[in-house]
């Protein structure tokens, strides 16, 4: 019996790399005529080790102290083609320096061990992946960078697990997962980075359905920055999103953008970013139909600094259904901070709001600037707030202690159902605070079991800025408490 190998491609001259072969474990049938793949042997060059296994359907790697650079590409159902470049020089010179697998059976696992170096592993799909799992696994070293690549290329994931584990380095590492329509399956993404300046990026450009996308990424020290942009063609339905960062000390920026053309159908959309001290940034824009009992939600924990967030919700395509919500939670924490909420419209029209909306805004201790606006200020016009039968809009701003100032405008649209609801309240907190209210309701609607939009002063030495719009001549709708 002889081992049966996969075909390779190594130097063309073939002399100033010498490969070692060791035992030859894997075999032919006897009298069978046919290559069948059992366990492939392993290889070595210079300090580099890969493991190809075809009965685990395996496939291993252990890099070196100096940077590597990795390609598969990934025919779901047929083949895997591996490139890896062993000359240390973090370029692929095909027919020069690389190994270049192919011809050998489609591999579920990957496992590679870059112990050091600037490493760069770049995964793509090069053909839809049905029926099937991908689990793949990255380890930096303690020194260099570490730069991954997912990519869908184009493709579907349909009926599959699809599992991405990276550890990075302690240098300044990099990960970028973009994925097209994913079809009754499990995504699931875990990232930790070390010390360093790290980002982490995703863009999901085709539909999410009867799925689970869970990512989940963490920080260390140094200025962490994560990046997720939902393209208009994602459609959301009977699935559920989870995106959660933890970006740890270091001025670190998140920046979130859903463009879906409609999340519905009992899907939940979740993000949460945990901050852990300096001054750090969020930036969270939500453009997407909410429909049919799903959700959006955001969780903004901003720690100890002085932080911003910002959040922009679109008025085009918005909460329209009796059953549907997005939710904002921000705690900014100690630490003078800043909190900017403002909706915008390119159509120029009022948004109606049939579901619910609620933004809880936590200044917490530190010298707090809060703007807060239903009108629309970025598009040009001024589009209002428009209240359906079913809408509900909650908000409720706390300054906390302090002496911050908050600018608030809310505006209801003489367009809204009178069976609307509306539930406010500002609470500046101790310290002297600054408030300025504009208030507007052209439509009598309802203020729930406050009766009123609450503001209140709390202690310290106040000041006010207050004017009130009341056309249905309910007076006092606005409570003033000092």
């Amino acid at each position: 019996m002889k081992a049966i190998f996969p075909r390779f491609f190594g130097n063309s001259t073939g002399s100033s790399r010498q490969i070692r072969r060791s035992s030859p474990i894997g075999g032919r049938g006897a009298g069978s005529g046919t290559e069948a793949y059992q366990a492939l042997e392993s290889r070595r060059l210079l300090a580099v080790i890969w493991v190809p296994d075809g009965v685990n359907k395996t496939f291993t790697l252990t890099g070196d102290t100096v940077g590597q650079t990795v390609i598969v590409l990934d025919t779901p159902g047929v083949t895997s083609s591996i490139n890896i470049d062993t000359d240390g020089d973090g370029a692929l010179d095909v027919f020069l320096d690389s190994q270049l697998f192919f011809g050998i059976p489609e591999f579920d696992h990957y496992v590679f061990h870059m112990a050091g170096g600037d490493d760069r592993v770049e995964f793509r799909l090069m053909n839809n992946l049905n029926s099937g799992e991908r689990d793949l696994k990255v380890w930096g070293g303690d020194t260099g960078g570490m730069n991954l690549l997912v990519d869908a290329n184009g493709f579907d994931i349909q009926q599959s697990d699809f599992n991405v584990r990276m550890l990075g380095t302690k240098g300044n590492d990099f990960f970028q997962g973009e994925f097209n329509a994913i079809y009754g399956s499990d995504v699931d993404v875990d990232v930790t980075f070390r010390e360093g300046n790290d980002q982490m990026y995703y863009l999901l450009r085709g539909p999410i359905m009867n799925s689970t996308f869970d990512s989940y990424m963490s920080g260390a020290k140094g200025v962490d920055t994560e990046n997720v942009f939902i393209q208009r063609q994602a459609l959301i339905d009977n699935s559920h999103l989870s995106f959660i960062a933890d970006t740890h000390s270091g001025n670190d920026a998140i920046s979130v953008c859903i463009n879906s053309s409609d999340i519905r159908n009992g899907s939940t959309m979740r993000y949460v970013a945990n901050a852990h001290g300096d001054n750090d940034a969020l930036n969270f824009r939500l453009n997407a139909g909410v429909s049919t009992d799903s959700s959006v939600s955001l969780v903004g924990n901003l720690g100890s600094g002085n932080d911003a967030f910002v959040s922009t919700l679109g008025y085009d395509n918005f909460v329209n259904d009796a059953t549907a919500k997005a939710s904002f939670v921000v705690n900014a924490g100690a630490g003078d901070d800043s909190l900017l909420v403002i909706p915008f419209t390119l159509q120029g029209k009022d948004a109606v709001l049939n579901g619910e909306v609620e933004y809880v805004l936590n200044g917490n201790a530190g010298n707090d600037t809060v703007n807060f606006s239903t009108q629309d200020q970025f598009g040009g016009t001024l589009a209002n707030l428009r209240l359906g039968a079913t809408g509900r809009y909650l908000v409720e701003i706390n300054g906390d202690s302090g002496d911050d100032t908050i600018n608030a405008v809310v505006d209801i649209d003489a367009g809204s159902n009178a069976n609307g609801l509306v539930y406010g309240r500002i609470r500046g907190g101790s310290g002297a605070d600054r408030i300025s209210f504009y208030g507007s309701d052209r439509a009598g609607v309802n203020y729930g079991t406050l009766g009123r939009f609450l503001i209140n002063g709390n202690s310290g030495d106040d000041v006010f800025s207050l004017l009130f719009n009341d056309p249905q001549g309910e007076v006092p709708l606005w409570l003033l408490s000092l």
